[in-house]
Parts: structure tokens; sequence; C-alpha cells
């Protein structure tokens, strides 16, 4: 086992030639003109990998073993989630992970290219401007609130007039917030079409989750259970599926999910 993990993570050159195969077969010629390296720093790293069967074929045609692409796709998995957290690791150690299932935590790294967006203490009773632009340029829209941001019931409207489609997740409390300080708001948001709103029973620890077509919205509260407004905000559309099976997670689970437009 230590011989193999010294194969995959003692060589940079051999990473970089794995990741290469796993997008499709090669041939030495195109490894050598895609990495930028000599037969002569090739071919010791292609000797090896075959030998630990992680690559098979000739020099005309080079790819990964089965076994290599079950390595490589961890590997990837394990990549992507340091470059997650590496990126912002006083965040990620400050953070409540417990809204966030196991299944989905480990794939973290399908967040991808990120943006955290830190608080704008001259205008903390807004959302982000990244935030608010985007979200109006989109037709379909998931969100899951624990608690009534200041912005929220302006938001509401805007959302409901521009998109198509409008799913709410609430907790009840936050909800029978919402319907005693702006009753006018909910009415709109009961009444439209194009919306449904969900209560549930579940504790969630999270503030705020959006998911769009476009991007992803994520906050989260600190270990001591304080939202910070520092909030993350992705387009990449690994980040936008990882963003929907969280959503739909904290839906399905709930047995006090109750789809209010029915009523």
């Amino acid at each position: 086992m230590l011989e193999l993990t010294g194969t995959l993570w003692f060589s940079e050159k051999r990473i970089k030639i794995l990741f290469l195969l796993a997008e499709g077969s090669r041939d030495i010629e195109h490894i050598k003109k895609s990495l930028n390296l000599s037969t002569r720093e090739i071919m010791p790293q292609i000797k090896k990998l075959k030998k630990d069967f992680l690559v098979v074929g000739e020099k005309e045609n080079l790819e990964l073993s089965a076994i290599g692409e079950l390595l490589v796709d961890n590997m990837r998995l394990f990549l992507d989630t340091i470059m997650v957290i590496d990126e912002n690791r006083d965040f990620w150690d400050t953070r409540d992970l417990k809204g966030i299932p196991v299944h989905l935590l480990e794939r973290i790294g399908e967040l991808g290219h990120y943006y955290l967006i830190e608080p704008d203490l001259h205008n903390i009773y807004n959302y982000p401007k990244e935030f608010r632009e985007n979200i109006l340029k989109c037709k379909k829209v998931m969100m899951l609130k624990t608690y009534i941001h200041p912005a929220y019931p302006k938001l509401c409207t805007q959302i409901i007039e521009n998109s198509d489609e409008y799913s709410l997740f609430m907790l009840p409390e936050a909800f029978k917030r919402m319907e005693k300080d702006f009753p006018d708001i909910t009415d709109k948001l009961l009444s439209s079409a194009k919306s449904n709103v969900f209560l549930t029973e579940e504790k969630i620890n999270i503030p705020i989750l959006c998911v769009t077509e476009k991007f992803l919205y994520l906050s989260l509260f600190n270990k001591d259970g304080r939202y910070e407004h520092r909030d993350i905000l992705s387009f990449d559309q690994s980040a936008v599926s990882w963003g929907k099976e969280l959503i739909e997670y904290h839906g399905k689970r709930s047995m006090a999910i109750k789809l209010l437009a029915d009523n």
C-alpha cells in the first residue's frame, strides 16, 4: 500500500500524466507536448505507472487501467476538497457544518471555484450586491431560509416578478414571523402561481441556501451559532448540482413538510 501511495503522490509528473489520461487515451508524443516534458522525463514515470498497473497500453496508445480510473477519481475528489478548504482555511475552520450531511460534506470539493463574500459593515441590512444582481436574472430559484433577513420581503417580491418558479423552504417560526410582520408579502408569496412554500419542523443549521440554474449561494453559522454575513457564491455547475442535492435532502427527509399553496 505504501508503494502505491508513493506512486500516486510523490511525483508531480506522475499525477499530471494520470490526470491527462483520465481525459482519454494518449500517445507518448501527445503526453510530452501537453505536459511540456521530454522523453527522458516521461518514460521512467510511464514505466512506474505501468509497473503498478495504473496505466496500460503501448507508446502509441496509453490509457488508465480500471484501477487507475478508480484511484484518479478519488484523487480528484481529494484534491478538489483541499482546494476548496485551503482557499479560505480560516472560514472553514470556524464554520458549523452540521447542516451539511456527511455524503455531501465528503463532496465539498464540488463547490469548485467560489467567492467568499465578506460583510459590508456600511450595508449590513441588505443582501450583498453580487447576490442581488444575479438572483434577479434567474428563472428558477430554490431557497432555504431559517431566519428572515431585513431585506428579504423586498427581494421576495422581486424574485416572484422575475422568475418562472420559486420554491421556498422555511422553519415554521421563521414563516410565522414573516406572516406577522409582512402579511402583504406573505399573501403574494402564497397566492402566486410561480411560488411554492414548504415548512419543515427539522432543525437546520444553515441560515441561507439559494440555488438557481446559474449559481449557488450558501451561508453558514460559525461554531458559536452566529451568522456573520460571510457567504459563499459559486457559479460552477458542480456547485449548483451540489446545492440542489442539499436542499432536496433537507426537504425530503422532513416528515413535517407541507405545501402551503395547496391549503
